[in-house]
């Protein structure tokens, strides 16, 4: 019985939580359709934790297929965090079959559920509910959630390929990666997984009741309250001109990656845009404009920008991204060497040379050198 009172308490702020989130991203002026997806995916849980109250309070018996009805939506959890990050990196391709068929084991095993209960007795249906908050949890659930997490395990492998697939899509296009979500991407799939890893770790130690009613609740918490703040941190919590801008971005760079390679260039064409490749760099330093892409550089050398990234690719063996922030770094190392600490800032000196953001520069400084900016001035 205590146990049953810490549980509810639990969910009551869990669905508090969610309450004041979706409040967040639903409420807002000038809203786009992200924001609506992300309410979507916090509020599913949200039914579940609200369906927990319901049953530690026994108020469950009064509407005892409400327990289902949460059941079945939660199978749209995975299919709408695949839409979601699929709208941020601008994937627009359809679901893969063997997701809709993992979906789709899952929901008709949830039906299954509804349907077995309905066959049952009145007081072996009154028996079923009252086994749910408590430690002898019915076969067929447990059943239900390795299924259930073995579809979201899934999505999360195919999620985790298609972003290490835009990743490199945006470092063979972008010399700065702010413009895209690829950085909160990345952090949603992997707190997505950590979220997924935690809870089979915990059913395999724990009683189903225990992890579903008071440890579930707090994970998810915890998480979403991680997902907010990166979302607030990466400006992913859009307008609809903000929306509209990624969008554009996304198509730009989907259009590039769709450009098939053919025998496009004789060597002398080759070797006269390694040339005015490297003047471009070296003597231009068109590097030091923060908005440079693969777009803006191939017109500067009057190729297509699918051939100036087979030409960095093959003949520099570097992506877009680190040859124009190493060539960044290099002229960053030049300015530090004369660096005066009264005059300068490492930070302008990281504006001067085309960086975005402090972050960024450190990244850079760190892969290229190996030290940080701040280690090369006092070694300097």
């Amino acid at each position: 019985m205590k146990e049953n009172i810490i549980y509810t308490i639990l969910n009551i702020l869990a669905v508090f939580n969610i309450v004041v989130l979706c409040t967040f991203l639903l409420i807002r002026k000038n809203n786009s359709y992200p924001n609506y997806l992300l309410a979507v995916i916090f509020a599913i849980p949200g039914l579940y934790f609200f369906d927990n109250i319901l049953i530690n309070t026994g108020l469950i018996h009064s509407a005892p297929y409400f327990f289902f009805f949460v059941q079945m939506i939660a199978n749209l959890f995975p299919i709408t965090v695949y839409k979601y990050l699929h709208i941020l990196i601008g994937n627009t391709k359809k679901i893969k079959t063997y997701l809709v068929i993992a979906s789709a084991v899952t929901i008709l095993f949830s039906i299954v559920l509804l349907l077995d209960f309905c066959l049952l007795s009145s007081t072996e249906q009154t028996n079923y509910i009252n086994h749910l908050s408590t430690d002898e949890y019915p076969k067929i659930m447990d059943m239900y959630n390795v299924v259930f997490y073995i579809c979201q395990m899934i999505y999360l492998v195919e999620l985790f390929i298609d972003i290490k697939k835009y990743r490199i899509a945006v470092k063979n296009n972008l010399s700065a990666t702010e413009s895209v979500k690829l950085l909160f991407a990345r952090q949603f799939i992997l707190l997505m997984a950590i979220l997924n890893f935690l809870l089979v770790v915990f059913y395999i130690l724990l009683p189903a009741n225990i992890v579903d009613y008071g440890i579930l609740p707090v994970v998810m918490t915890v998480i979403y309250l991680f997902v907010i703040t990166f979302s607030i941190k990466n400006n992913a919590i859009f307008s609809h001109e903000s929306f509209n801008a990624l969008v554009a971005e996304n198509k730009r760079i989907t259009e590039y990656t769709s450009c098939k390679s053919t025998n496009w260039i004789q060597d002398g064409r080759w070797d006269s845009t390694i040339t005015v490749l490297e003047e471009l760099i070296k003597t231009d330093k068109v590097f030091k404009d923060n908005k440079l892409n693969l777009t803006a550089l191939s017109d500067m050398v009057e190729e297509q920008p699918y051939i100036v990234s087979q030409i960095l690719n093959q003949h520099f063996k570097k992506s877009f991204f680190d040859f124009i922030n190493e060539a960044r770094v290099d002229e960053a190392i030049i300015m530090l060497k004369t660096f005066d600490s009264k005059v300068d800032t490492i930070e302008n000196i990281a504006s001067e040379v085309g960086f975005n953001s402090r972050a960024s520069f450190y990244r850079s400084f760190k892969k290229v050198t190996g030290k940080n900016p701040t280690d090369f001035v006092l070694l300097s």
